[in-house]
């Protein structure tokens, strides 16, 4: 009986996702191009940050219980499975993700600096209040800065202006606004119902809390960014997939960590530190040197098939580390 209930809740988080997310990226769209806003940006801002929200409850709720490890732990995972997975599936699936934009080559690089330090704050054991009150700052300072940097640019894309309906009004724009924050509350409470079906399920089939956590937990607290990517893509918006993982990546490592680390300081054994900024800065260096076209001079993203199983590869050697 446990096991039907763990499979119907598995099955219901998923579906609630998928229609959330297929209303979440129309939404995106249009505000995109209603505020005259790269999509790009709006994939950062709305659906990295947004979709990042079941990773931010749980890493409070973990720091609240006195399990920073669980924290810290949903934020790595969450942020190798973005790339090394959700990204690596889009690209698989859709042959070629290509974006030319100033507003990538700026964020994906800034990602790599962030992810330095923190994996520099996890090896020294560093993680403490203070740091975590840095990382919440930068985190608020970066959102900041994005969003004025667009909106002085006043960055209007010809694909852009073609999705601005004629009855363009204040009226429509806050209904599209209504539509995006509904999708999101939705999203963040079918993750949770995935989440715990899925740990559940495991769970009743004897499979250990070590590869649950690692894992399903980590998997599942991705699942949005993994439905969003695909709804985007599928719509050919190329940038809305970039910047989800670009933004949500950043959301995890300074406003989900810090604000665990603010609730609770960590206090990790070194071995599994250096294991985890090891693995943390491998996956992300890797999405910077596999995603550049070297070639051009504009530094565009592109993430083709062949790259997408490169990525595939490292996750799956990665979750096999985690099994053995």
């Amino acid at each position: 009986m446990e096991e039907v209930i763990s499979l119907l809740a598995l099955g219901a988080g998923l579906l609630v996702i998928t229609y959330s997310t297929k209303w979440l990226i129309g939404s995106s769209v249009s505000i995109a191009g209603k505020m005259n806003i790269p999509k790009v940006l709006i994939g950062i801002v709305l659906l990295g940050f947004g979709t990042s929200a079941p990773e931010w409850a749980i890493s409070i709720s973990a720091s609240l219980d006195g399990t920073g490890g669980i924290s810290l732990g949903n934020v790595i995972g969450s942020d190798i499975a973005n790339i090394a997975l959700v990204l690596a599936i889009t690209a698989i699936l859709f042959g070629k993700i290509t974006v030319e934009s100033e507003v990538t080559s700026r964020d994906l690089p800034f990602l790599c600096v962030v992810t330095m330090i923190v994996a520099l704050l996890m090896c020294f054991n560093a993680l403490g209040r203070l740091a975590g009150l840095v990382l919440v700052t930068a985190f608020v300072v970066y959102t900041f800065v994005s969003l004025f940097k667009a909106r002085s640019d006043n960055v209007l894309t010809k694909e852009q202006k073609s999705s601005v309906p004629d009855d363009d009004t204040s009226e429509s724009l806050l209904k599209m606004w209504v539509i995006s924050i509904l999708s999101l509350i939705s999203l963040v409470i079918a993750s949770k119902v995935t989440v715990w079906g899925a740990r559940e399920l495991a769970s009743s089939l004897g499979a250990s809390d070590v590869l649950i956590g690692g894992t399903i937990v980590a998997v599942g607290t991705s699942l949005p960014e993994l439905s969003s990517c695909y709804a985007a893509a599928k719509r050919g918006h190329y940038d809305l997939v970039v910047g989800n993982i670009i933004g949500s990546n950043i959301f995890n490592t300074l406003c989900v960590l810090g604000t665990g680390c603010l609730i609770l300081p960590l206090d990790i054994p070194l071995q599994r530190t250096i294991l985890y900024s090891a693995a943390l800065i491998t996956v992300t260096l890797l999405f910077f040197i596999v995603s550049y076209d070297w070639k051009n001079e504009k530094k565009s993203v592109v993430v083709n098939r062949a790259k997408g199983c490169v990525l595939l590869a490292v996750y799956a050697t990665y979750t096999a580390f985690l099994v053995a």
